[in-house]
């Protein structure tokens, strides 16, 4: 990515360039991985339900990232939500909606979703065979 320029992907790879920027410059962050429980209170992009509340979870999966600030903790941050965003409603970068998401998202995540998995770097022991 940082070669090409290309800033896309999916988030996995949005994610993992965040986080191994943040761990080359001595933050301590992780990429968390999980999945979307339903509607999106900023975007039909960002989460989805029927007319009951209810959605079908099964194709969205999600990762985002978090970093470590000592004396606050773990910040959560979800980048790849801002491209998405760009992405599914046609926005240009620098539009007010994708600038705000921005600002929010930098910093936070939104609630709708549950993370299961922030483990990545690890030998299992015993090997699995």
């Amino acid at each position: 990515m940082m070669d090409t320029g290309y800033f896309g992907g999916k988030c996995t790879d949005i994610s993992s360039l965040f986080v191994a920027l943040l761990r080359s410059a001595g933050i301590p962050a992780r990429e968390v991985f999980g999945i979307r429980l339903g509607k999106s209170y900023f975007s039909k992009a960002l989460g989805k339900s029927n007319e009951k509340g209810f959605a079908n979870i099964t194709t969205w999966q999600h990762c985002r990232a978090e970093y470590y600030i000592p004396g606050i903790g773990w910040i959560p941050s979800d980048l790849a939500d801002i491209t998405k965003l760009e992405l599914v409603e046609s926005l240009k970068y620098d539009n007010p909606r994708v600038q705000k998401l921005k600002r929010k998202y930098l910093h936070s995540w939104e609630m709708n979703w549950v993370g299961f998995n922030w483990a990545r770097d690890f030998v299992l022991y015993p090997k699995p065979v």
